[in-house]
């Protein structure tokens, strides 16, 4: 394969190769000690603690990353071999899986999952499984790609439903722009409150705990699966727990965030909304009037 770029810092290198558009390889390497070779999976690169490596009859040992390079740039590679070569210069950070937490942490979104999005994850999955106990099962109209502008679409009335979770005390919540404005006569919103609780439980957990219910949409549980190897080995989602016990949710109807705040009335308007894109605004929602979440069974 062709060398697209190559570099060595004292003992820490890292090799490109490939076709730019086409097949990528990208591996960070540095010498090991042998020890029993094991590999590690995460979501967008596996470690190998122990890679035999014949360079001119001489047989040596490296703990490697190698990057799966599906929805990672070359750009994006380089910044983390040069962060990893500026970790390994603090005398506590010896190895490049020391390093490997330090990066998931600075490159999250590149990587794996950040904070917000495990958040995002868990609000989402809490309020399938609290509706589902209130008799009304929503698992079906789950957002088929992470992508997708909304999380859940219900084809019987051509409607839509955002979530939105925080760990914060307040009531301010992340809304995109578009979100608010196309199809806002459609589109109802629930906000998921919880708290942070070293004895609650973790993502993993929440998953686990969903996925031996066999009555939730098949496609639903596949989803799920498929979420749970991506989660699994995620050393940030590992970090947090959550009160998943006490739990406040809210249900706004359509439009009903637009009328309240004079400005979204103004952008929903088409003729306003089509040189407005890419916009997230923090909204305090305190003091709008909201239903109770059963009522979402209306939109099925």
């Amino acid at each position: 394969m062709k060398e697209i770029f190559h570099k060595k810092d004292d003992n820490i290198e890292i090799l490109i190769r490939g076709e730019i558009g086409s097949r990528v390889e990208a591996h960070i390497a540095m010498p090991v000690t042998q020890t029993k070779r094991k590999i590690s999976k995460y979501s967008k690169f596996y470690y190998i603690n122990c890679l035999e490596v014949s360079d001119s009859n001489q047989v040596r040992y490296n703990e490697q990353i190698s990057f799966i390079m599906d929805s990672l740039t070359v750009s994006e590679v380089k910044n983390i071999y040069n962060f990893i070569v500026e970790s390994l210069k603090k005398p506590e950070i010896k190895t490049l899986k020391d390093c490997i937490k330090l990066v998931m942490s600075t490159f999250g979104r590149v990587l794996g999952l950040t904070y917000e999005k495990i958040v995002g994850l868990a609000g989402e999955l809490l309020l399938v499984d609290t509706l589902f106990k209130k008799g009304i099962d929503i698992s079906a109209f789950f957002h088929e790609r992470d992508n997708m502008l909304y999380d859940f679409y219900f084809e019987k009335s051509s409607s839509y439903l955002e979530v939105k979770s925080t760990t914060n005390l307040n009531e301010t919540h992340s809304i995109k722009l578009d979100q608010l404005s196309k199809n806002s006569k459609k589109t109802s919103f629930i906000t998921v409150k919880f708290n942070e609780d070293s004895n609650g439980e973790k993502l993993i957990e929440i998953i686990d705990r969903i996925l031996e219910n066999k009555n939730f949409d098949y496609e639903f549980l596949n989803k799920l699966g498929d979420l749970r190897t991506t989660v699994e080995p995620d050393l940030i989602a590992q970090e947090h727990c959550f009160d998943t016990k006490n739990i406040d949710f809210k249900l706004y109807v359509p439009e009903v965030i637009q009328k309240n705040i004079s400005i979204l009335s103004l952008l929903s308007e088409n003729k306003n909304w089509n040189h407005i894109e890419k916009i997230t605004l923090d909204l305090n929602l305190s003091g709008i009037i909201s239903n109770e979440i059963e009522d979402i069974k209306e939109m099925i």
